[in-house]
């Protein structure tokens, strides 16, 4: 063979600077052995010379089996290059390690720019290191030998010399490594024509070329080290080990590293791996990732709970006056350390959220192609697994094949699950971290006013001893027991007076007049709860117990508001309530103003308590009356006009016009009044929820008090004046929160006639424009007719396409009528010089850019972060006094709230 030729082979067989093949064995020198040759072009040649030995190669070219020197067993020299014989010492060659790397494994050429392609060469890359690992050998101090892609016949082999073990820097300078081969080169001057028998040689591990069974066996061991190391990552995790974070971490880097080797043997070799293959060890990468979720929740909540910890020591020595000082600085340095917790894991999540919605979005534009864009979304996301990127089809078997739609649906559903799951241990975080909030209010409180004596987290604020009562103090007698039916009495009395004047105050005197609704809430409500009345005078009879009996602890009342409301008010989230009660409490107030007005619909009155007619009385008529638009009726009939209903573009137009003025009927009722005194009723029927559940645990208080001090009904009066003012607080936030509540379900209702009208449309649309394009016509006093045609199937190719249904403009008219709402008036304050009506938020609205005005014209402030914040920004004791923090975390990510104004006319 000439050496042009083989330069030529060489070309064909695509390897170029720094990558040599050659042919033959000899042996040199003794003690040494030849173990194969290198072509290289001037630039090394003057370096090799020089050095006399290897040097590290800057692998400017291809690197198929990794970084490090090239040589062939094959003495092919490539045009205008030299040849190099390479020897090394025999008996340090022999002790390396050695192991053969099958196809599998090689990493080729990537274009410029193929983000697609980099990602594969790295999976080549790592997945080559975890084979060399697997066979208990260290990748760096390991010769790696392979075939050859192309080459003409099986004998030509290469071989490979990581850059670590070559004791030659790139310029040809000795250093230290911990190789100890001790290579020599030689330059060849005459021709040669035999090959060094790579097969020959001890010792080499691996598979030169993996068979159907070798590469099972791979991917079995690959599917049992994923398993092993995710199972023992999640007992860890249940044991609450120290341990489970590393060994989470690294479950799932194994997880991952499994799942994308039997990915690329997918790729490589989807005859001999299935998809199923596949799926099966990328459940265990996604149950890593799940458990990887899971102690990030954990840790959050610990470090939480330990700031907890920490207050309940600080508050033990606010009970010392030596000792109070340090005590409430204790207490405030572990009310701002779980903020910091609070606010970077704040942090996290909202980029968990952001990744979740962003495949979210992509996930509902899947179409079973293979777009370059979701394509690149994949390729650059570091912890997305895949087994192939391509349109979705079925395979021979009538199996799902892998494709790109398959590869987004896995990591949007791992995206959302690490989502939730961390989403709920802040939500967790911040319901400690509020309530860690409070209780250090509480001890600043109670330090400035040592007479009041409260109770927070189950954290006693300050101890008051009996002496400071009074000269004369004595400790509370303990009281006999109270007769539970006595006790029932007084809170379903205590319950009943509260109700009525709650109503009262809050402008809803009319329904006070009447008892039906009462006696509704009395007998449905009820059933909503999970404990029933007695259990609950018991457990705040055993809560507050006999420290509320002295002047003092009174106090304790109203921290019992506090503890107990949110959760009395959450029932009103359930779907059962929204959908069976609220639509009675809303009839009973038409009844009241009807009554007020002298005039009462019997027949209306009963239905009104069975079925809610509120909301969709204005929506089913839009349904009604749907039509086509006039001017479309009046085109139709044109007759000269009829051929172009058989135009597919003609009829989609005129449809989704004949649509959007349907649509804008749908908007005009939105924004009309009888829609805003619907929602207003509706708003109505949650505040009178809200008030009737706080009147329960008025009740549910005064005998608790009763069970407690052993006094009359009549005496109980005592604790009024430490329940109102944390009652007007809650019952306030909860109205609050009633009107967003109140628009997502106004949305909910509105967005599904809307999609129930699109349907009903496009049916009677369709309908008459089939009866308009076949009706015959006159034509010099003779019907013709153009016949049917083809524009059936026109027809239900336009039928197929779903019609606009304008969520965020539907949103936005809701959004404005619940805007205008009033809020009652006990649950607004006056802020500032001019005495500006305000009022606080709920917790889930977005915080608006400052000075944004809403469809009521109240202007946003600020978000109160807390009574501290509140002072010193300068709000008015008014507003203060209804100031609280989120009982529950809302999806703004705030424990605050947000400030409204009004300004005065």
């Amino acid at each position: 063979m000439s050496f042009r030729t083989a330069a030529f082979l060489i070309s064909l067989l695509g390897l170029h600077a720094g990558l040599s093949a050659a042919a033959g064995g000899a042996e040199g020198d003794a003690g040494r052995m030849t173990i194969g040759f290198r072509s290289v072009g001037q630039e090394e040649k003057d370096l090799l010379t020089k050095a006399g030995s290897l040097i590290q190669s800057r692998n400017t070219a291809a690197t198929h089996l990794g970084q490090g020197v090239y040589i062939g067993n094959s003495p092919i020299k490539r045009d205008d290059e030299s040849l190099f014989i390479v020897t090394a010492d025999e008996a340090a060659f022999k002790a390396t390690s050695k192991v053969w790397v099958p196809k599998e494994y090689w990493t080729l050429p990537v274009k410029e720019n193929d983000i697609l392609g980099e990602r594969e060469a790295a999976i080549s890359r790592d997945q080559l290191e975890h084979y060399i690992e697997d066979q208990g050998l260290h990748s760096t101090r390991t010769i790696r030998l392979s075939k050859i892609e192309g080459a003409v016949s099986d004998d030509i082999l290469q071989l490979l010399i990581p850059n670590e073990m070559i004791s030659h820097d790139q310029d040809g300078v000795p250093i230290e490594t911990d190789g100890k081969l001790d290579t020599k080169v030689e330059e060849l001057t005459g021709s040669m024509a035999w090959n060094v028998d790579y097969d020959e040689w001890e010792g080499i591990q691996g598979s030169k070329e993996y068979t159907e069974d070798t590469l099972r066996a791979r991917i079995a061991s690959l599917l049992e080290k994923a398993t092993k190391a995710v199972t023992e990552a999640e007992k860890l995790l249940e044991s609450d080990s120290p341990a489970a974070a590393e060994a989470i971490s690294e479950a799932v880097a194994t997880a991952k590293r499994c799942a994308e080797g039997v990915g690329h043997f997918h790729r490589h070799r989807p005859d001999w791996v299935d998809f199923d293959e596949f799926n099966t060890v990328y459940k265990q990468y996604s149950n890593a990732r799940k458990a990887e979720a899971k102690l990030r929740k954990l840790k959050l909540t610990k470090a939480v709970e330990a700031q907890k910890s920490r207050l309940t020591q600080a508050a033990e020595k606010v009970n010392d006056d030596a000792t109070r000082a340090s005590g409430i600085a204790e207490a405030e340095q572990a009310a701002d350390e779980s903020n910091k917790l609070l606010k970077t894991a704040a942090e996290e999540v909202g980029g968990a959220k952001i990744a979740h919605e962003k495949l979210e979005s992509v996930r509902k534009q899947l179409n079973g192609g293979d777009q370059k864009e979701f394509i690149e979304l994949l390729a650059k996301n570091p912890r997305a697994v895949w087994a192939t990127l391509q349109e979705s089809f079925t395979s021979m078997n009538g199996k799902e094949a892998a494709s790109l739609d398959a590869a987004i649906i896995d990591e949007a559903d791992i995206t959302q699950a690490e989502y939730s799951i961390f989403q709920e241990g802040v939500d967790e975080a911040k319901a400690m971290a509020a309530e860690i909030g409070e209780s250090v209010r509480a001890l600043q409180l109670v330090v400035g006013n040592p007479k009041i004596l409260c109770r927070r987290g189950d954290v006693n604020c300050v101890h008051v001893s009996s002496e400071e009562n009074g000269p004369t103090a004595e400790k509370p007698v303990k009281a006999e027991p109270a007769d539970e039916g006595e006790l029932i009495a007084i809170a379903q009395q205590r319950s009943k007076e509260s109700f009525d004047n709650l109503l009262t105050d809050f402008n809803y005197k009319s329904v006070v007049k009447h008892d039906q609704l009462y006696k509704e809430l009395n007998d449905r409500l009820p059933e909503f709860n999970t404990v029933s009345r007695t259990e609950r005078i018991a457990g705040l009879s055993a809560k507050l117990g006999e420290g509320a009996l002295a002047v003092a602890g009174l106090a304790l009342y109203g921290k019992a508001v506090a503890d107990v409301f949110s959760s009395d008010a959450s029932v009103l989230d359930k779907a059962a309530v929204v959908t069976s009660i609220l639509p009675g409490v809303g009839c009973a107030v038409q009844l009241a103003d009807s009554v007020e007005h002298g005039n009462v619909d019997v027949g209306h009155t009963a239905l009104c308590f069975t079925e809610d007619a509120l909301l969709v009385s204005g929506f089913w008529e839009i349904a009604l009356v749907m039509q086509l638009t006039e001017s479309l009726v009046n085109w139709i009939e044109a007759g000269n006009e009829q051929d172009k209903l058989f135009n597919t573009e003609v009829l989609r137009s005129k449809g989704l016009a004949g649509w959007e003025a349907n649509f804008d009927r749908m908007l005009q009722y939105i924004g009309s009044d009888e829609f805003a005194a619907n929602t207003t009723t509706r708003f109505s029927s949650y505040q009178i929820l809200v008030l009737y559940q706080a009147s329960q645990l008025t009740g549910d208080l005064h005998a608790s008090h009763k069970a407690i001090s052993g006094k009359s009904s009549n005496e109980t009066d005592e604790i009024v004046p430490h329940i109102e003012p944390e009652l007007r607080r809650q019952v306030c936030a909860a109205m609050a929160q009633s009107k967003y509540q109140l628009r997502q379900n106004l949305e909910a209702v509105a967005l599904h006639h809307a999609a129930k009208f699109s349907e009903e449309y496009k049916d009677k649309f369709l309908k008459d424009y089939r009866e308009a394009a076949t009706k015959a016509i006159p034509f010099l006093g003779i019907p013709i007719s153009f016949g049917s045609g083809n524009l059936d199937e026109v027809l239900e190719d336009v039928r197929r396409y779903p019609l606009p249904l304008h969520e965020e403009r539907i949103k936005k008219a809701i959004k404005e009528v619940v805007e205008r709402l009033d809020t009652p008036a006990p649950c607004k304050c006056l802020q500032g010089s001019k005495q500006r009506p305000c009022e606080f938020a709920d917790c889930n609205t977005p915080k608006p850019p400052r000075g944004r005005l809403d469809a009521a014209g109240r202007t946003y402030v600020t978000n109160v972060q807390s009574i501290e914040h509140g002072k010193r920004i300068g709000l008015w004791d008014d507003c203060l006094a209804l100031f609280t923090t989120c009982p529950y975390p809302g999806s703004t990510g705030e424990i605050g709230r947000q400030i409204w104004c009004t300004p005065r006319s």
